[in-house]
C-alpha cells in the first residue's frame, strides 16, 4: 500500500501518508487501496481536512513538512 499511496503524496511516518489529490483522483486511490489492502491485517483512515486544511495541520521536530494543494488524505 506504500508504493501506491506515495504515487500521490508523501510519508510523514512508516504507515501515514499525506495525499494532495483531485477529487477524481481522490476515489481512483480509494479503489486501488481497497484493491490491495488485506482487510483482516491492514487498516485505512481518510480524514478530509476542508478547504481550510493549512490551517488545521501543525508540525514541530525536524522533518520538514511539504505544503500540498487539493485535497488532503492521510
Amino acid at each position: 500500500m506504500a508504493k501506491t499511496c506515495m504515487k500521490y503524496g508523501q510519508r510523514v511516518q512508516n504507515s501515514v501518508f499525506e495525499c494532495s489529490v483531485t477529487p477524481s483522483d481522490y476515489l481512483i486511490l480509494k479503489h486501488d487501496l481497497a484493491e490491495i489492502m488485506d482487510e483482516m491485517c491492514d487498516s485505512l483512515r481518510y480524514y478530509n481536512l476542508g478547504s481550510k486544511y493549512a490551517s488545521k495541520i501543525e508540525h514541530r521536530g525536524r522533518q520538514r513538512h511539504v505544503p500540498v494543494d487539493g485535497v488532503m488524505m492521510l
